[in-house]
């Protein structure tokens, strides 16, 4: 009987089998679904660890440069349907962000260099030496325009010298000016007119202007020229105002007085055209690109050395010279990175990010076919027809491009191998020059790719010094202005959470000065439409406002959301330094 019972006890049931069969695998279900979110979630702290180190490159940038740091940022879109991008002033730049703002803070304005030391450059022509300095923020878009000699120039590159003082006159009683401003300009509001320093006849200068205007009766809304040139011919008295395409204002148009910068233009030249030499002409500049293409360039200048010699009087009185750059990006999606060769073999550098995006096989957000740097526009013919490099490599001492045949890319670990010999063909920026070897070991080279999930990294930037604007009916600002009501100063939406100091005189009854005050502008906007700070007084007198952060951000999209960008953003106090005497 008890044998009988352990031989019972000892078999296994079907029901046992089936129960246990179950619970193993609801077990396995439950740890094959834990994998993609344990992946997802070593995926996004892998890609927030990458955006961070991203980050903290760019604010290493502009720490070490603090005297290029441009004026401001701004968003660019399409307000009017023309199919041509305008500032818009009102665009917030998130968090939330959407593919409307988070790609759209792409218009430089002002960024700052003295004209460099003279270096010796392989230029066409006879010019062999020549300034060289390159951009914070690159590649650069280049659309080309006829100007009034029917030469081909940068249609939205503005390159100026420092700020003049200027004068307000009437036209009506000071019809012939120009023979008496010396280095200050003067300006007719109400006629829409300004009238530059005389010079002589068959001479022509280029002056850039900047200020804002609305129309009588239209919405609320300023418009903005910024930085467009104006040429003046010798004999030339009052000239109207040009509108932010380069025509004539309208009727209704009313200026925004006092919003107006003026300053000296440097003259555009082609590669193969020579520097003035007598009289040498400081205000020139040439943009190094070894394509003729009218696409994009990778946002080098060469100016003429005699630029680094020479002082002008600005309203700050006489300084060295300083060439103020804007200018738009091409795409902020593509990555650039300065990296060294290795100074002995295997000659391999290793980019930041992986996944780097290839033409014709990578597939975009859109369902479309990925084209290429730029959507395509990156092209460079190195003698055997147009090539769109998946990575495209220059020197920046030079301006010359490395033929992509001379180095191979791992897509997917983001690593460029030169070589075994560092000895490379190159493209000089002498379209006319045939290309030629070079050994690249120990240089100091400049990266351009794109990424999977879209990547990019921007500057968002406090405007260096704002001006104030009444705060009367049209309820109106651009970027770089602000308006007081009682304690409450209202700044642009794009201004938001960014920080600025303010100095003003309170207690009217007994003025004292608050210097400085440090505010952050709220993140959010508020009736008219406008984000703001409140001041710890109630202000007199705004003395001034000024511009004291800086916003590195790397952002990208999620993988599970494509839609859904994602961040890192890391601030700073920083402002402009001088540049160096």
């Amino acid at each position: 009987m008890t044998s009988g019972h352990l031989r019972e006890r000892a078999g296994t049931s079907l029901i046992e089998v089936l129960v246990v069969m179950v619970v193993l695998v609801v077990g396995i279900l439950v740890v094959l679904r834990s994998y993609p979110a344990g992946n997802a979630s070593l995926r996004h702290a892998e890609n927030v660890s990458i955006a961070g180190r991203l980050a903290q490159q760019e604010m290493e940038f502009w720490k070490n440069h603090a005297a290029n740091l441009p004026e401001g940022v701004l968003a660019l879109r399409d307000i009017d349907g023309d199919g041509v991008l305008d500032p818009d002033p009102y665009m917030l730049p998130g968090p939330p962000m959407n593919d409307t703002n988070a790609t759209a803070f792409r218009q430089i304005v002002g960024e700052v260099t003295r004209v460099p030391v003279g270096t010796y450059l392989d230029l066409p022509g006879g010019d062999d030496v020549a300034s060289i300095y390159v951009l914070g923020f690159s590649p650069i878009s280049a659309t080309w325009i006829k100007d009034d000699d029917a030469r081909d120039v940068p249609g939205n590159i503005s390159v100026y010298g420092g700020n003049m003082r200027g004068i307000r006159l009437d036209k009506e009683d000071e019809p012939d000016p120009a023979r008496w401003l010396g280095t200050r300009y003067a300006i007719d509001y109400s006629a829409r007119m300004i009238c530059f320093p005389q010079i002589a006849v068959g001479q022509k200068v280029t002056y850039n202007i900047s200020y804002s205007y609305y129309i009588s009766g239209a919405p609320a809304q300023l418009r903005q020229v910024i930085a467009r040139p104006v040429p003046v011919s010798g004999g030339d008295q009052w000239i109207s105002l040009p509108d932010e395409n380069g025509g004539d204002l309208d009727p209704k148009a009313v200026i925004d007085e006092g919003s107006e910068t003026v300053a000296r233009g440097f003259k555009y030249l082609a590669l193969n055209e020579n520097w003035s030499i007598d009289p040498p002409d400081p205000y020139e500049y040439k943009l190094i690109d070894s394509t003729n293409l009218p696409l994009a360039v990778v946002g080098m200048l060469a100016f003429n050395p005699a630029g680094h010699s020479y002082q002008e009087t600005t309203e700050q009185g006489a300084r060295a010279l300083e060439a103020h750059i804007t200018y738009e990006l091409l795409n902020p999606q593509i990555m650039h990175e300065d990296r060294m060769v290795p100074r002995s073999a295997p000659y391999k550098v290793k980019l930041t990010l992986r996944y780097i995006k290839q033409r014709g096989e990578t597939a975009q957000t859109d369902g479309s076919i990925y084209r290429g740097l730029g959507d395509g526009k990156m092209a460079v013919d190195f003698g055997s027809g147009l090539v769109v490099p998946d990575v495209l490599v220059v020197n920046p001492g030079t301006g010359a491009k490395i033929d992509p045949a001379s180095y191979s890319i791992d897509h997917k670990t983001g690593t460029i191998e030169f070589p075994p010999n560092g000895v490379v063909t190159v493209m000089m920026p002498d379209p006319n020059e045939e290309p030629k070897s070079d050994n690249i070991a120990g240089r100091n080279l400049r990266f351009y790719y794109q990424a999977e999930n879209d990547w990019s990294v921007q500057l968002h930037k406090a405007y260096e010094q704002y001006s104030e604007r009444a705060y009367t009916v049209p309820y109106t600002m651009i970027h770089k202005q602000f308006m007081v009501s009682g304690p409450t100063l209202y700044f642009s939406p794009c201004e938001a959470g960014k920080t600025v100091a303010v100095t003003y005189k309170w207690n009217a009854a007994d003025l004292k000065t608050q210097a400085g005050e440090t505010h952050q502008i709220s993140a959010e906007t508020v009736p008219p439409g406008f984000c703001f700070i409140n001041l710890n007084q109630v202000p007199a007198e705004i003395v001034s406002v000024v511009g004291v952060s800086v916003k590195a951000r790397a952002l990208w999209r999620s993988r599970q959301d494509k839609e859904r960008w994602l961040h890192v953003d890391l601030d700073s106090s920083l402002t402009r330094l001088p540049t160096e005497l």
